[in-house]
């Protein structure tokens, strides 16, 4: 069972012929079965100082695509996803939410390892997503602190990826 690390960008397929990989591509698509999404772990911070001066908050969200992983004996990938809101009052961080999500797919059993790099990098945010906004909702009612909900979660395009085949 061939166990690979895959790219962790999708600027490495510049040099490969943009109509196969698309093919290939394709293929994963049409393969892929979500298997699971699975909270790993999760931070919810609040300090008493948040409940001060609104005009001062600086939301933020970060969502990082950190490691992926390809079985290609079992046609299993992984993906783990870190998603991250903090909010900053005049000088620090008042609020921090920090959830880790393992996205898992199967099927993919003689996909090409690179496409199904390409598809977990573009993927696998948008699945757990839905899930961590559900979270941080309830965290938020929880805690009183009343934000808005988070933003949709929107992909870039082909310009800001620079060099994706697709």
């Amino acid at each position: 069972m061939a166990n690979s690390t895959l790219p962790a960008t999708v600027n490495q397929a510049a040099s490969e012929d943009p109509a196969e990989a698309r093919v290939a591509y394709n293929s994963v698509v049409r393969e892929a079965n979500l298997q699971a999404i699975q909270l790993l772990s999760i931070t919810f911070k609040v300090d008493p100082a948040f409940f001060g001066d609104r005009s001062k908050r600086k939301p933020d969200l970060k969502i990082e695509h950190r490691e992926e992983e390809f079985n290609e004996g079992t046609g299993e990938a992984f993906s783990f996803v870190t998603l991250t809101v903090s909010v900053k009052g005049a000088r620090k961080s008042n609020l921090f939410c920090k959830a880790e999500y393992l996205v898992v797919y199967d099927n993919l059993a003689g996909c090409d390892a690179q496409a199904v790099g390409f598809f977990l990098d573009r993927v696998a945010p948008f699945a757990c997503y839905p899930y961590f906004r559900s979270v941080f909702a309830t965290l938020d009612g929880a805690a009183g602190t009343r934000l808005p909900p988070l933003p949709i979660h929107k992909e870039k395009s082909r310009v800001e990826k620079a060099g994706a085949p697709f």
